[in-house]
């Protein structure tokens, strides 16, 4: 039997990027399992339907086009309620790395960004990915339970005595 967790998670970088394609598992079992306008299409057929219907962007359309049949055929087996919130909450209780970041950052940027940490760390870790518009600049991170800031107002607290004493310096030297 094939593992549905790897299989998304091998492709799916970011936690809002689980929970969109999680709805839209959901919706699309609902969909093949309860009307009957899909029954006479083949499998690639009410993939692409439902996408379409849906209006999915490429990203997100390319990725569940390539889980197959085997992927929706092992959700739907038994009662697949209980299978979908299984599989949500074995990849909710996974790893993830908390990113906190000043702005909002586009979809692509995102995945980008994912995608590196993944290669730093060695481990397919969905980013969640926090805005704090008071951060400024710079961005905090949690891994393992231990949070990590490099933001500029950390360093500036850090750092309030050498740069006080370093403003000091330069108005002292400075000719009125």
């Amino acid at each position: 039997m094939i593992n549905v967790d790897e299989i998304v998670i091998s492709n799916t970088y970011t936690r809002s990027d689980f929970l969109f394609r999680f709805s839209l598992i959901k919706r699309f079992l609902e969909k093949v399992e309860f009307t009957s306008d899909l029954n006479d299409l083949s499998f690639t057929e009410k993939v692409h339907n439902f996408l379409e219907s849906e209006e999915v962007d490429s990203y997100h359309s390319e990725s569940f086009s390539q889980w197959g049949e085997e992927f929706f055929d092992v959700l739907k087996s038994g009662d697949f309620y209980k299978n979908l919130r299984d599989f949500y909450e074995r990849i909710e209780s996974g790893r993830f790395f908390t990113l906190t970041v000043p702005v909002s950052l586009e979809q692509n940027i995102q995945r980008e960004i994912s995608s590196w940490i993944r290669d730093r760390i060695g481990q397919k870790v969905l980013v969640n990915i926090r805005i704090d518009n008071k951060l400024t600049a710079g961005c905090r991170f949690t891994w393992c339970n231990q949070q990590y800031d490099f933001t500029f107002r950390k360093m500036r607290q850090d750092r309030h005595n050498h740069i006080v004493e370093s403003v000091k310096d330069v108005l002292s030297n400075t000719v009125i």
